[in-house]
């Protein structure tokens, strides 16, 4: 069960084909309450409400560089490509963190500026001193640091910071309590569960 919010702002309520997406989908199929099931992409509708998770409509920056070791670039500097999908919204109130993984690249995450989407930005690289060495452009702390600057002590551990769910999800956690405020929504990120490890046969 789920809704839809339709470009206009009418809400539909109905059912949402769900699936628990590794990558944020590009289209949702929607059946509604006459049984009549319609697809939906980014450009159609605002944003959808499914298994208490909201997808957000959206033309959004991709940082498209590599983060695996052995196709790293040798150099700093961004590549951008231009996108619209569906971006999960992880925390939502006066500072606000969404999250978007497109098919074939890595995670990218936002916060709302001026009520448009802001990439957080993030590039591992590598470097030739007496042999490669990996290098990270994090950029995305200094982002932070400003957009989260009303509240210092929320910064004190933003330089050790990881360009992952679960830390920054944390930051905007430590912000709220500074704060002594509340989330209007917050997607709680779900623990790994470790493997059973299973008896081999001797």
């Amino acid at each position: 069960q789920g809704f839809i919010v339709k470009n206009n702002g009418d809400t539909l309520f109905g059912l949402i084909d769900y699936h628990s997406w590794e990558n944020n989908p590009k289209k949702i199929a929607f059946k509604s309450i006459t049984k009549k099931i319609t697809v939906y992409s980014a450009k159609d509708i605002k944003q959808f409400h499914v298994s208490d998770e909201i997808y957000e409509s959206a033309i959004i920056q991709i940082e498209i560089s590599s983060r695996t070791l052995n196709t790293l670039d040798k150099n700093s500097d961004f590549q951008f490509l231009t996108d619209t999908g569906f971006v999960q919204t992880i925390i939502k109130g006066t500072r606000s963190l969404y999250y978007y993984k497109p098919s074939g690249y890595e995670p990218n995450f936002y916060i709302l500026q001026n009520g448009k989407l802001e990439l957080l930005l993030y590039k591992k690289y590598l470097v030739e001193t007496k042999g490669l060495s990996e290098k990270q452009n994090l950029k995305f702390i200094q982002q932070l640091k400003e957009y989260l600057s009303d509240c210092p002590t929320s910064l004190k551990q933003l330089d050790s910071l990881d360009y992952k769910k679960r830390s920054l999800e944390k930051t905007f956690i430590n912000y709220f309590k500074c704060k002594q405020s509340t989330a209007v929504f917050h997607k709680k990120t779900e623990k790994m569960k470790p493997l059973k490890k299973v008896a081999r046969p001797i």
